[in-house]
Order: C-alpha cells, then structure tokens, then sequence
C-alpha cells in the first residue's frame, strides 16, 4: 500500500485510518500475547529445571541412605579384617621371637 496514492476523499481518507489502527492494534495485541506466552514458557521451563535438580538432589540423598551405610559397613569390616591381620603378624613375629 505505500506505493498507493491516498484517496482525495476525506471519508474515505478516515476509513482507511480507521482500518490501519485495528491492523495495528491487532498486531500489537498478537505481539504482546506472543510475548506472554514465551514469558509463560521460559516460567515453566525454569519451573522444570528447579524441579529436576531437587529430584536430583533427593535421588542422592536416598542412594547415600541407601548404598552409604552399606559402604560404610563395608569399609569398617575392612578396617577391621586389616586390624585383625595386623595382629595375626604381630603375634605370628612374637611367637617367633620366643
């Protein structure tokens, strides 16, 4: 339409003001409800990955109360079997020692 002469008319000269206000009132309706909407998404998003890293957060906690004492358990039975060959030496280089 810019190429367009304007009409001479002034009725037809406020119709067609008229008709460019609701074209850019429409769009900007559009534009801001665009907007809102990729507002929304990136909240939902955000919403989604706070949401996975306390998951994350709660699925390590359970696998420590889980697999943690176990391996707790399992470390102090090393501990212990170290101890308890240490004093095996120990008494085997006494009684060779007598």
């Amino acid at each position: 339409m810019p190429n367009e002469r304007p009409p001479d008319d002034l009725e037809n000269l406020k119709r067609l003001l008229a008709a460019e206000r609701v074209a850019r009132i429409d769009a900007e309706t559009k534009a801001a409800s665009a907007e809102a909407a990729a507002a929304r998404a990136a909240a939902n998003v955000s919403s989604a990955e706070a949401l996975i890293a306390h998951l994350k957060l709660a699925i390590e906690k359970m696998r420590r109360e889980l697999y943690g004492s176990r391996s707790e358990r399992g470390r102090k039975l090393v501990d212990q079997q170290v101890l308890d060959q240490m004093e095996l030496e120990l008494g085997r280089s006494r009684s060779r020692g007598r």
